[in-house]
C-alpha cells in the first residue's frame, strides 16, 4: 500500500489536474465505478475508480459515448490502452 500511495502523491505533485477543485462526474452505468474528469491549467484526466473490494469491468463504450476518448494512459500502471480493448 505504501508504494501505491507514494506514486499517487507524486502525481498529485506532478498534474495541474489534481491540483484544480473542477470535478465533472461522468456516468459509468456500473453502481461500483466512479468516474470523474479533473481539468486545471490546461490539464485534463479521466479518472475511473473501482469502490468495490473485486475486479469490475468497463465497458470501453461507456467512455467513448461520454465524449472522453478512444486512447488512454494509465498514469498508476503506467500502460496505455484503448476503449477498444
Amino acid at each position: 500500500i505504501y508504494d501505491a500511495l507514494q506514486r499517487m502523491i507524486a502525481l498529485r505533485k506532478t498534474r495541474p489536474a489534481l491540483a484544480g477543485v473542477e470535478l465533472e462526474i461522468f456516468p459509468t452505468d456500473h453502481p461500483a465505478v466512479l468516474g470523474f474528469i479533473r481539468q486545471h491549467a490546461g490539464d485534463r484526466l479521466v479518472v475511473v475508480a473501482n469502490v468495490s473490494d473485486r475486479p469490475q469491468v468497463l465497458s470501453g463504450n461507456r467512455l467513448r459515448i461520454a465524449g472522453l476518448g478512444k486512447h488512454f494512459h494509465d498514469l498508476l500502471g503506467d500502460e496505455d490502452f484503448t476503449t477498444d480493448e
